[in-house]
């Protein structure tokens, strides 16, 4: 297991992100980060959900990367995360999974 302090870029935070390695599954990091766990793009257990593992290798870590490029993967879905709370918007493409723990805004009358 490896822990990491990351700073947010913009936001002005740093969050404690642990990457846990298993025999079960040693090319699929679990990721959390301490901090507000409110996202689209977290497991329901809070670990992180940075890319979809059956899409193109282009688009997802795998251990050649290294890990330096797997902590700036993290720190942009951090950044991301901040943004969505603040203003209830993904940056970037999403991959559907609805397995996850979806957090809904809360709709005043107008929203109905």
């Amino acid at each position: 297991m490896y822990v990491i302090d990351i700073e947010v870029p913009y936001f002005d935070v740093s969050r404690r992100a642990t990457f846990a390695f298993t025999n079960e599954k040693p090319i699929v990091p679990v990721i959390r980060a301490d901090g507000p766990s409110d996202s689209p793009h977290r497991y329901a257990d809070g670990s992180l959900c940075i890319w979809d593992w059956r899409g193109p290798a282009h688009q997802r870590w795998e251990v050649r990367d290294g890990l330096l490029h797997l902590v700036g993967l993290v720190e942009v879905h951090l950044f991301k995360e901040s943004w969505w709370r603040e203003n209830r918007e993904w940056l970037g493409p999403e991959a559907p999974h609805p397995e996850m723990k979806t957090v809904q805004p809360k709709l005043g009358v107008a929203g109905r």
